[in-house]
């Protein structure tokens, strides 16, 4: 056996425990704000409150869109042409953050659409 000198910082097989830490040594804890969390494979189950608030979100971009449709834009005013643009950005904007499982926001957006179309849909059809 070779004669190891305490400062030597090669590991050693022939000494029990060097480097192992020793049990009386303080551990690190990390605080549990801290800690990794496992990744999710499986989507999250939507709650009751989130299953409504998915049903609303389809039915105001269904709604929306099948308003959009009996709008004819080549007859839309000035104003009325800037809002329909506007309209057509929210539903993306809705649909995007949808898919990127942002509920509030695209509930939020997709009711701005929805109120903004019926608003379009009544006003074009005044005399």
């Amino acid at each position: 056996m070779k004669p190891v000198s305490v400062n030597d910082p090669t590991p050693s097989k022939d000494i029990p425990g060097k480097n192992e830490i020793p049990s009386d040594m303080p551990q690190q804890q990390v605080p549990p704000s801290q800690e990794q969390k496992p990744a999710i494979l499986v989507p999250e189950i939507p709650n009751k409150d989130n299953r409504q608030e998915i049903v609303t979100y389809k039915t105001q971009i269904d709604e929306t869109q099948n308003l959009l449709r009996t709008i004819n834009e080549s007859q839309l005013s000035k104003e009325q042409h800037d809002t329909y643009v506007s309209i057509n950005s929210f539903l993306e904007k809705a649909q995007e953050a949808f898919s990127q499982n942002d509920l509030s926001m695209a509930l939020n957006l997709s009711e701005k659409a929805h109120t903004l179309t019926k608003e379009i849909v009544n006003n074009s059809t005044k005399p």
